[in-house]
């Protein structure tokens, strides 16, 4: 949880911007959404069986399932607002794997670069939110405690860089 605010400070940092886009690569959340999201995500969440697997209906139930399909319909205006927010310099893969602990609490080592670019203020947040629990090291059990720290930590990683005196 220690790295949010670290994250916060790359995303806004002068000194680390002009790296931001250091290929040629041009890549944007409107490209996830096109490609990734409506390719794999959709198909799989509206697919029996997913939903009927053992591991995913022992753990999640049908509740879920109709609030994420009904949800569907509103995703393509989040990712246009996320295309438009703010962006600043972002790993784009922040999941704890990627996020080496070293001797000092408030620092890290970054390490898979694959998405380093400008992304929209926050990207880095869900995966750090969610990595592990993605990979089967963390349980899902306190995702709200974890989301409830790493906002403002992230936030106040933007304020030490100078982001409020930007917006």
């Amino acid at each position: 949880m220690g790295s949010a605010e670290p994250l916060g400070r790359l995303a806004a940092s002068p000194r680390v911007a002009p790296l931001a886009q250091i290929d040629d690569h041009r890549w944007s959340v409107l490209d996830y959404e096109s490609g990734r999201f409506e390719r794999q995500v959709v198909p799989m969440l509206r697919d029996d069986a997913l939903w009927t697997h053992p591991l995913i209906a022992r753990t999640f139930g049908d509740r879920l399932r109709q609030r994420m399909l009904d949800t569907l319909d509103d995703v393509p205006a989040w990712f246009q607002e996320l295309a438009a927010a703010p962006h600043g310099v972002g790993h784009g893969d922040a999941c704890p794997n990627n996020l080496l602990g070293t001797d000092r609490r408030d620092e890290f080592v970054l390490i898979d670069f694959g998405f380093w670019k400008p992304l929209p203020l926050g990207f880095d947040l869900g995966q750090l939110l969610l990595g592990d629990v993605q990979i089967g090291r963390r349980s899902v059990d306190d995702l709200d405690l974890i989301d409830a720290h790493i906002v403002p930590a992230y936030a106040e990683g933007l304020a030490a860089e100078g982001w409020a005196e930007q917006a």
